[in-house]
């Protein structure tokens, strides 16, 4: 489905749909940090976007396995608290 949106948004990559920008964008409110500013950070946030989804199925099915990236990557990026 990411891959259809991408298609149709005609836009470079996944993160850049409707999936992904509100994630992203509450992301850099959260840790006072610009998506597209440095590519280290840029790749912390995709990581850390790309977990969130998932892991809310986790916690429902009481897995917190999915966590550890998000939590791994927000150090990155420079908070260092989940």
């Amino acid at each position: 489905m990411n891959v259809y949106a991408w298609y149709c948004k005609d836009v470079t990559s996944n993160y850049d749909t409707d999936v992904f920008t509100p994630l992203i964008r509450e992301i850099e409110t959260i840790n006072q940090t610009e998506y597209g500013g440095h590519k280290k950070s840029d790749i912390a946030i995709r990581i850390i976007a790309d977990h969130v989804r998932p892991v809310a199925f986790a916690i429902g099915y009481g897995q917190y396995l999915p966590l550890m990236a998000p939590v791994k990557y927000q150090a990155v990026i420079g908070k260092s608290e989940p």
